[in-house]
Order: C-alpha cells, then structure tokens, then sequence
C-alpha cells in the first residue's frame, strides 16, 4: 500500500514538473528590436524597451537600438516627450497671464527691525504694506499706505519691532483703488546679532 502512493505520488510530480515546463511562456528571439516606442518621457520609453527586451527581440534591443527609436518617436499620443507644453500644464488650473502674477517681497532681518523688498509692478498706483507678530495676529496688523516708489527695487524699513520674535508682512498693489493680489508672505524674526548699522 505505501509503495503504491509513493508511485502515485511521484507520478503526480512528475506530471506536475512537466505540465509547469510546458506551460512556460517562450519568446520568440528575432534579430530585429520590434519595440514601439512610447512613454512620457524619453527615458522611460528608452527604459521600458531594455527593461523588457525579451518581449521585443532579446539582445537586438541594445541600447543604441532602443535611443534610436525613442529619439526617432514621431507618433505625440504615445510618446509623451513630442508635446513638452501638455507636460507642462496642471489641468486643475488656468493659466495665468504675465500681468495677473502675485507680487514677490523678500526681506532683510536686523536689530529690533526688518527691511522689505520688492520690484515694483507696472500696474500699480500704490502699496499696501501690512504686519504683524506670526503668533498672535489678533493683537493687531499694522499697515502703511505706500504711494511713493521706484520703478524698480523698492526697499522699506520697518523699526521698533520686538527681538527674537517672529513677524509675518505682506504688500499688495493696488491700482485704481482696486486691490490687486497680494504678495507672498514673508515671515522674518529681528535680532540683536543682526546689526545692519555696522
């Protein structure tokens, strides 16, 4: 009885083995690289042809085979690369024109003050320059109407603010007395070792 499942079993294991075997996939090796190209980038279609070669004619994929029909890739919908502008795009937002571009205010941080800059946008009549301490922003916002400025670097300094403690100031242009959109907000802390007097 125990050499008859013994039998029994290595006849089902042998026939598994070959059943496995015979189920494997084969790939055909040609001597031509039969890769189309496609993909976002080129990279990744110079990639996914070396990657999978096998699928495409093993060693006839070699790396100059493959650069060359990603670099020759003619066909926009599959190969992503064609239409740089599309990659570019968010899909979730519009497209901003030059002169709806949000002002950008850099600054300086000092003993018991800070220096504000920008560049001065064509479009505007005047500024807004407002402040406050970061942490607590109900104790008040201090603001300065800003209506002389070059027209170009434009520089502001702010005295009598607290040490060690952070401030967060914001401009925005106005035009017509219209309000524009506002500027980044820059977030600076003055100190005593930051002396700009000398």
């Amino acid at each position: 009885m125990n050499t008859l499942l013994l039998v029994l079993l290595i006849f089902i294991l042998i026939s598994i083995a070959f059943a496995t075997y015979k189920l494997q996939e084969k790939f055909v090796v040609t001597d031509k690289c039969e890769f189309i190209p496609w993909g976002p980038s080129k990279r990744a279609c110079m990639d996914r042809c070396r990657n999978d070669r096998k699928l495409w004619g093993g060693d006839a994929c070699s790396k100059a085979v493959c650069y060359n029909l990603c670099e020759t890739c003619t066909e926009v919908d599959k190969c992503g690369w064609l239409d740089r502008s599309e990659m570019l795009k968010d899909p979730n937002e519009p497209v901003v024109e030059q002169a709806e571009l949000p002002l950008v205010i850099r600054g300086i941080e000092a003993d018991r003050g800070c220096i504000i800059q920008w560049f001065h946008k064509s479009d505007a009549d005047s500024y807004i320059l407002k402040y406050y301490m970061s942490s607590r922003p109900t104790e008040g916002v201090k603001i300065f109407s800003i209506k002389e400025f070059n027209e170009g670097l434009n520089i502001k300094a702010i005295e009598n603010l607290d040490n060690d403690v952070e401030y967060s100031f914001v401009i925005i242009p106005i035009k017509d007395r219209k309000r524009l959109s506002m500027s980044n907000i820059l977030r600076l802390v003055p100190s005593p070792k930051l002396n700009l007097s000398g």
